[in-house]
């Protein structure tokens, strides 16, 4: 009878001791679940001139560091996918989950155009804005608040534009076309996925944009890359 108590009392203890390490388990995994959610959306705290100062700073890097080192394809003026995984290398941009880094690829790798390059991709941008927060694209240019639209997400897409601008000014004064528009749309479509979708989109559609440029906005844009037109 003694032995049968043990035997029950020890079993007792081991489920006992089971039930205690599952909870503590299942409480650290929802401790770290808890840090990885705050972790990817804490981007969207970030001040409108953060984002907008951002925006610039990567287009420097990119200069600096991305195209000196990116070996071309032939006839290629640049992929989308290898500039985007620069951009999502940089520390300043690992508050991105994967899924928002497939979403912001897909939006780039899903244009294609043979001519009239640059003004194709902007409305391009606007309308995958539209699609995304299902207003009319004029709603946040003219700064209409309410269905998805915040004064954050006009706040920072301003700063982009902003800095874009001033960017560009000094890069290329003599620029024919409006590459901060560019840059506005896709810093509004960006910030969807919070201010560090913002400024990677947003630093992505203005280099893409300069560089769609450089023989009159006749690049031909196919499979995720720019292609060099034959008369360039």
């Amino acid at each position: 009878m003694k032995l049968i108590n043990l035997r029950s009392i020890s079993a007792l203890i081991f489920f006992i001791g089971v039930l205690v390490f599952v909870r503590c388990a299942k409480e650290e995994t929802q401790k770290v679940a808890n840090q990885i959610c705050e972790n990817s959306h804490s981007n969207k705290t970030f001040s409108s001139g953060y984002i907008g100062q951002m925006h610039n700073v990567l287009l420097d890097r990119i200069y600096n560091e991305f195209l000196p080192n990116y070996q071309l394809p032939t006839g290629v003026i640049l992929e989308f996918d290898k500039l985007l995984d620069f951009l999502f290398d940089q520390p300043e941009t690992q508050g991105l989950t994967d899924y928002e880094k497939s979403c912001i690829r897909t939006l780039f790798n899903s244009f294609n155009a043979q001519d009239d390059t640059f003004n194709k991709f902007t409305i391009y941008l606007e309308e995958s804005v539209s699609q995304i927060y299902g207003v009319p694209f004029e709603n946040i240019e003219q700064g209409v608040i309410g269905n998805g639209i915040t004064q954050d997400l006009l706040d920072a897409s301003h700063s982009i534009k902003r800095n874009s601008e001033m960017y560009w000014k000094v890069k290329h004064p003599n620029a024919k076309v409006c590459v901060s528009c560019a840059d506005f749309a896709g810093g509004a479509w960006g910030f969807f996925f919070g201010g560090v979708g913002s400024f990677v989109v947003g630093g992505a559609a203005s280099m893409a944009a300069e560089l769609m440029t450089g023989c009159d906005f006749d690049a031909t844009i196919y499979d995720g890359r720019i292609l060099t037109p034959k008369d360039c």
